[in-house]
This record gives C-alpha cells, sequence and structure tokens, in this order.
C-alpha cells in the first residue's frame, strides 16, 4: 500500500480531481475544460452564467460573494469527499489550496478567477457530484487566510477549507 506522501497516493488524488474536473465541466454546460497544460485554471466560461443556474443531473449549484460568471471567466476546480476517515470517526472533507502568493491560489487571485467548490461522494471506482459552490478566488483568500501552513512539495504552502463552511449540509445531499 502507498504511503500519503508517495507518488502512488499523489497520482490517485490526481485521477480523483480529472473526474470532478469532468464532472463538473459536463454538469454545468457553461463551462468548457481548459486544455493548456500550465493554467492554473481547469475551466473557462463559454457563456453568462447566473446565480438561478441549474446544473444537469440536479446538482445543487451555490453561489457565494457573486451573482453572475461573466464570459471567459477562469475558473479552477477543486473536488473533495463528502466524508473522510479520521482515526475512529469520519469528518466532513476538506478542500486544498496551494500557493496563496506566488502559486496557484495567488495566480487565481490576481486573474480575478472563481472556483467551482466540488463535493462528491464515491462509491468504489465511480464518484457522483452532490454539490458544487461558486466562489471568487479572493472570497477564499479570505476563508483561508489563516491556515496557511509549510510543506514539502513544490508549492510550499497550502492551506485546506471543509466544505461545512462554504455549504449548508441540506445542500449536500447524502
Amino acid at each position: 500500500m502507498s504511503s500519503p506522501s508517495s507518488g502512488g497516493a499523489l497520482a490517485h488524488a490526481k485521477a480523483i480531481g480529472h473526474d470532478v474536473e469532468e464532472l463538473v465541466v459536463d454538469a454545468i454546460d457553461a463551462f468548457e475544460l481548459a486544455y493548456e497544460t500550465d493554467a492554473h485554471h481547469d475551466a473557462i466560461v463559454t457563456e453568462p452564467v447566473s446565480c438561478d443556474l441549474e446544473a444537469s443531473g440536479g446538482v445543487p449549484v451555490v453561489f457565494v460573494g457573486l451573482v453572475a460568471l461573466d464570459v471567459d471567466q477562469l475558473v479552477e476546480v477543486k473536488a473533495c469527499v463528502r466524508s473522510a476517515s479520521n482515526g475512529d470517526a469520519t469528518t466532513p472533507g476538506r478542500w486544498l489550496f496551494k500557493g496563496p502568493d506566488d502559486g496557484q491560489h495567488g495566480a487565481l487571485v490576481d486573474e480575478d478567477a472563481v472556483y467551482a467548490l466540488a463535493v462528491y461522494r464515491e462509491d468504489g471506482a465511480s464518484r457522483e457530484l452532490l454539490a458544487i459552490a461558486i466562489i471568487p478566488a479572493d472570497v477564499v483568500d479570505e476563508l483561508v487566510a489563516d491556515s496557511w501552513y509549510g510543506v514539502d512539495r513544490r508549492e510550499n504552502w497550502v492551506a485546506k477549507l471543509g466544505w461545512t463552511h462554504v455549504l449548508d449540509e441540506e445542500v449536500v445531499r447524502a
């Protein structure tokens, strides 16, 4: 079995991220995957989107700190599982943000990008999208301001944010 810091665990996390990116883009017709390999974002808005957006499959979409998205808006998709094991108990999943200044998060703040914060449930090898929060990167910046900590990774600094700080439990269906 791979350790949490091994390439196997990191590759698995990347695979989950790619799966959830595709689920989000499939659920929101106005999003298109970004194909730039060096971009800090995963998708781009292709048509105006308002806060009354209805995603396909009945996935709840909540706008936090904004009411609409413009064409060409950059979108970074972050995924977290609904609940994760925490020893003997479970805890709400958390999104991971990387690089507050000169890393990914800092670039997204500078570009006035938004996050599509997705919560999913895993059932074996398949994943089901439970909810999406659309939130500006600068609002996320305020939410994680005191949460950054150093890591031995390229980004140097990361922060975590539990989905319960952004979405109501009633929105994230079980």
